[in-house]
């Protein structure tokens, strides 16, 4: 399993929502002063907002497969760049649990990277559901 970076650009939707709000009162103004077609008008804000949500549903389920990615991680199923790095990964992983006494000093390695599954997955999805709750 290999995590990716999403880049939550709520900054883009708050744009487009602005953009179709000024669109919206500005073609209310010229179809009222010019006597143009309102279906035309609503066409356009239909795309418009068609775009907005489109952009909202494609960031919220990016963010719950993110979320599923974090909820389900183990450490033994991630893609190694070199493969033949694997155990000295879980020496250090070993290690840093033993040493920030998340497991006792005599764990097995097994144990320690359990426990290291576990702080990701709940530290990790902790932070990750913040930042992403925050920026929304």
């Amino acid at each position: 399993a290999s995590i990716h970076v999403i880049h939550i650009n709520n900054s883009v939707l708050l744009l487009c929502m602005l953009v179709a709000t000024w669109c919206t009162s500005m073609g209310y103004i010229l179809i009222h002063e010019f006597g143009g077609s309102f279906l035309t008008f609503y066409a356009v804000m239909g795309v418009l907002s068609g775009f907005c949500f489109r952009h909202l549903r494609l960031w919220q389920i990016r963010k719950n497969e993110a979320e599923l990615r974090i909820a389900t991680f183990d450490v033994r199923a991630c893609t190694c760049a070199v493969e033949t790095d694997r155990p000295a990964v879980y020496l250090n992983i070993s290690r840093l649990m033993r040493f920030s006494e998340s497991v006792i000093q005599n764990a097995s390695q097994e144990e320690a990277l359990d426990a290291f599954n576990l702080r990701v997955r709940s530290e990790l999805l902790k932070a990750f559901q913040a930042s992403s709750s925050a920026s929304a």
